[in-house]
């Protein structure tokens, strides 16, 4: 069951990871073409999304830490 969560919470966190790819790829092609506040709005995304993938790598870390530290 523990790596089960462990599993998925990392496949969140590259996904996360994922988007915040995009969204920087995307804040940089708003920012070329001049529309900047899009292009804030992506890079806030970008900055939630990275935060939100590091979260979740964090927390499968430390699930599968204490599923080692029962067996």
């Amino acid at each position: 069951m523990d790596r089960t969560i462990s599993a998925e919470m990392l496949r969140l966190a590259e996904h996360a990871r994922a988007v915040a790819r995009r969204a920087e790829a995307r804040w940089r092609a708003l920012e070329y073409r001049g529309d900047w506040a899009e292009a804030v709005a992506m890079r806030r995304l970008e900055r939630r999304m990275l935060a939100s993938g590091e979260r979740f790598a964090r927390e499968a870390r430390e699930v599968s830490s204490a599923a080692h530290s029962v067996e």
